[in-house]
């Protein structure tokens, strides 16, 4: 594997990433330094909905042609909207690489949003934001979570966005967003695969040297400290099983501590070596699920628990139990020796996935600092002692948001 990097002098920085692997086959990504946290409160689900019509009409394609085009050459495209990034990638033949970045060219600078194409996908955000929120328990749950953990950041809502707010958004509205932050200072391109024989810097110079660098001034809120516990009980109808969730606030991704943080949501994950989950789902029989996640950002985040309840089960009687068990807690050597089998496992197979190290980059790059991510790769020996430490440190009540959710009545 051959990482190399170079910055255009309109800012746009290029990842170059050649697995040597004779596969032919490349991972083209446009990442995008915004997401739902450069929104405002009352504009929410702005960067989401830019997402979609960017695959809309520009001066040099119509409405779907994008998608055409790349099905046509026998590629596979999507894009994702974060937190902190927008996310457009192709996976496609190495010989089309150039064809790719002149589409993604075009939809930097050049996208016209005509008003038909504009409200028809308004309608289609609404209706996935329906779906994912308004008709799923789970994404219901996630939503209100970050809804009552975060009082002034814009982390306090999901790159969904809220539906009053989707439906309030105008082209007008959207368009300026997208001039203000779609810009190559405030991109990369990520392509990485079978690399060899292919000039990247080349094509990327070529095809993005005349697109203009912004200005970018982002408005941050702060957060105030936490002052305790935060209970919420929640209804939704049609609920099969109860719902819990536990959201503990955690630093940002270049925090010392992050990396102990997503070590120890791995380790609880694992269904034979997680005491915290064998118990809670065999010897009490209290949970027909229960999963863990360490939430990164370029700001704080959570721990995230989720739990499912088992038929007849009172959640906060499967809470108590989960905090006396998170309580009594404590890693050792042994624990920290199964942890750093399975990074390393993790690791090795982000290495030889194309796909999995373009996201890495780009991700990382957007939140700040692509060499975290990197410096991520080489696997270390963790401490024990401060694996428990971390553990503590955050996994507290006065660090904590409760979600219950139970059936409507």
């Amino acid at each position: 594997m051959n990482i190399e990097n170079k910055v255009l002098e309109n800012g746009l920085k290029i990842y170059a990433i050649n697995l040597n692997d004779n596969s032919s086959v490349v991972s083209v990504n446009v990442f995008y330094k915004v997401g739902s946290s450069y929104e405002e409160l009352g504009r929410s689900g702005i960067a989401h909905l830019l997402e979609h019509l960017s695959f809309k009409s520009t001066k040099d394609h119509k409405a779907g042609e994008f998608d055409e085009i790349i099905k046509s050459l026998g590629g596979v495209n999507n894009a994702c909207t974060s937190f902190d990034y927008t996310q457009y990638y192709v996976n496609i033949s190495k010989a089309h690489i150039k064809k790719v970045l002149k589409l993604y060219s075009s939809m930097m600078s050049d996208l016209l949003f005509n008003k038909d194409e504009f409200y028809k996908e308004r309608d289609v955000v609404l209706e996935e934001e329906r779906l994912r929120v308004g008709n799923d328990a789970f994404g219901y749950l996630y939503n209100a979570l970050y809804n009552y953990a975060f009082v002034k950041s814009s982390y306090h809502w999901t790159p969904i966005g809220f539906a009053d707010d989707i439906a309030n958004l105008t082209p007008k509205i959207v368009k300026d967003f997208y001039n203000k932050f779609y810009a190559p200072n405030n991109a990369c391109i990520v392509i990485s695969g079978d690399l060899e024989g292919i000039d990247v810097f080349s094509i990327c110079e070529e095809l993005f040297k005349d697109k203009k660098p912004k200005k970018i001034k982002i408005n941050k809120a702060i957060e105030p400290d936490r002052t305790g516990l935060k209970e919420i009980n929640l209804r939704f109808p049609n609920l099969n099983s109860n719902l819990f969730a536990l959201a503990y606030k955690i630093p940002a991704f270049n925090h010392e501590d992050f990396e102990y943080l997503k070590a120890i949501s791995i380790f609880l994950n694992l269904d034979k070596n997680s005491i915290i989950k064998n118990k809670m789902l065999n010897d009490y029989n209290l949970c027909a699920d229960l999963d863990f996640y360490a939430q990164s950002s370029r700001a704080e985040n959570l721990f995230i628990i989720f739990g499912v309840c088992n038929e007849n089960v009172n959640p906060k009687t499967a809470i108590k139990k989960l905090k006396e068990l998170i309580n009594k807690t404590k890693f050792s050597k042994l624990d920290a020796r199964t942890i750093y089998n399975q990074l390393e496992l993790s690791i090795n197979q982000v290495k030889s996935n194309a796909s999995a190290l373009a996201n890495g980059i780009g991700k990382f790059e957007c939140f700040g600092d692509a060499n975290v991510f990197l410096n991520s790769l080489k696997i270390q020996e963790l401490d024990y002692k401060k694996l428990n430490l971390v553990f503590k440190h955050y996994l507290k009540d006065d660090n904590l948001t409760q979600l219950i959710l139970k059936e409507k009545v």
